[in-house]
């Protein structure tokens, strides 16, 4: 069952550059488990309350013929995000939780076998290494502004295959993996 089945429409938001950069991505490449006409990039940089409110109105402001979530891309299996509420008819609409803990690099450092080597030996040797960290001086460029971070993977392949590495190790969540388009499941 896809994580879009219950949705006539979804609008997407994003905790940062890489985590836009990968939902271009995948926009990109024709990949989203989710016809192009079902679903909305154009909030993907909601960051504060202000444009937390837009998005709540939009969300209201038509009818879509059938249910409305937000998908949330985030790292933080902490931060909490209420589900939207209308101001008028009580009605909720939800957000749904993307998951790539502890940080979305992570899907970088296991696009490559080496690199996934090298991540295990540093980060036994120093517990508080944040893949972010290790990505930025593995890569030796700034892996936080999306393009570098979407350039190191090669290719969409790899992209997808560290996707697919990632939900196998946290089958239980909503992560990336979730949203790509599998034709042979």
């Amino acid at each position: 069952m896809s994580i879009f089945s219950n949705y006539a429409y979804v609008f997407f938001v994003c905790e940062g550059k890489n985590e836009e950069a990968a939902l271009l991505w995948i926009h990109e490449n024709h990949k989203m488990g989710f016809a192009e006409e079902n679903y909305s990039l154009d909030f993907m940089r909601t960051r504060g309350r202000k444009s937390w409110d837009k998005l709540r109105n939009q969300c209201f402001q038509f009818s879509y013929d059938g249910d409305v979530a937000v998908f949330y891309l985030l790292d933080s299996k902490r931060e909490e995000r209420e589900n939207l509420r209308s101001k008028y008819t009580g009605r909720e609409i939800p957000v749904i939780k993307i998951l790539t803990p502890p940080e979305i690099e992570i899907l970088l450092i296991l696009a490559n076998p080496a690199t996934e080597h090298e991540w295990e030996k540093a980060s036994r040797k120093n517990r508080q290494l944040k893949p972010s960290e290790f990505c930025k001086t593995y890569f030796n460029c700034n892996i936080k502004n999306g393009d570098n971070f979407i350039d190191k993977f090669g290719s969409f392949e790899n992209f997808e295959q560290a996707c697919r590495v990632y939900k196998s190790r946290h089958s239980g969540q909503f992560c990336i993996y979730d949203l790509l388009e599998r034709e042979h499941e």
